[in-house]
């Protein structure tokens, strides 16, 4: 059946929270896809405290250590208050995991030590702009990533997918197609024509470009519309994220390449997909 499809690569699903407004958002997509894919749901939220250095300055006071252990209660009563409210609304198992540390450290140690398959954060930023936390956490996760921004509700019909034509956006096609036919959406195969090519393609060369790019990027297949989109810009991210703007896109879905090695970063074009994104933005770290 349908939720079969995603299940196989959304088996376990994170929700990082800080409790904001813009995190609340990011739970109710968490919420959405985990009861979609009968996945299990792990809320986790991380509280930094204060240093040990700090603590060895003042003294080491019993004050500071109350003061701490009654932050962490209030904020466990928080998660507990999210996970039942999860559970309410019928999402299949859920647990709540309160760590102390740097918050985006805490997120990957804790994916990596889960096998999830994917982590949902919002991006705890006013605007367009991507918190350090959920940036950090894009460009080291061992998952797949979501980063809910903008004010897009948890429902996917219209799914834009970045295609640079190597094993990594096909991957993320694939994963794209699975959601699609979960949700009956329609598909969008974009792919960022860098502009700069007129300065050495001939005008007629470069019209055959276009007619081959356009049959490279056409799929059929049944029950599921894909259309082909060729962006033409500088070759940057931005241009996707604009274009997903003035579509009406409720996901894009861009892979990016390496593994977990904690020097690893985005990549110049997701890198600016997700600075400038309005939309919430998949990112395809493994392959099911």
């Amino acid at each position: 059946n349908k939720e079969v499809k995603i299940m196989k690569m959304f088996h376990k699903i994170v929700f990082a929270t800080d409790f904001s407004e813009s995190s609340l958002k990011a739970g109710e997509w968490a919420k959405y896809l985990s009861k979609i894919s009968g996945s299990r749901l792990e809320i986790i939220s991380v509280t930094e405290g204060v240093s040990p250095f700090y603590k060895m300055l003042l003294g080491w006071t019993t004050i500071l250590d109350e003061n701490s252990n009654n932050h962490k209660h209030r904020m466990f009563s928080e998660l507990e208050k999210i996970k039942k409210k999860f559970l309410d609304d019928g999402v299949n198992g859920v647990d709540a995991y309160l760590k102390e540390g740097t918050p985006h450290w805490e997120i990957v140690d804790f994916l990596d030590y889960t096998k999830s398959s994917l982590v949902v954060l919002s991006n705890s930023s006013k605007g367009e702009e991507i918190g350090s936390t959920a940036y950090e956490v894009a460009c080291l996760s061992p998952s797949n990533v979501l980063i809910v921004k903008g004010e897009k509700e948890p429902k996917i019909k219209n799914i834009l997918v970045g295609i640079d034509f190597s094993k990594y956006s096909r991957n993320a096609f694939i994963i794209a197609l699975a959601i699609a036919k979960t949700f009956s959406a329609k598909i969008y195969n974009a792919h960022v024509l860098d502009m700069k090519v007129k300065n050495f393609v001939p005008e007629n060369l470069f019209d055959e470009l276009i007619l081959e790019l356009n049959l490279e990027l056409t799929r059929v297949i049944e029950g599921i519309e894909i259309e082909p989109v060729i962006i033409e810009s500088e070759g940057d991210g931005k241009a996707l994220s604009n274009w997903a703007k003035i579509n009406d896109i409720d996901l894009i879905v861009i892979a990016y390449k390496g593994i977990n090695d904690r020097t690893q970063f985005l990549g110049h074009f997701a890198d600016e997909v997700i600075r400038s994104s309005s939309v919430p933005i998949l990112l395809i770290r493994k392959f099911y």
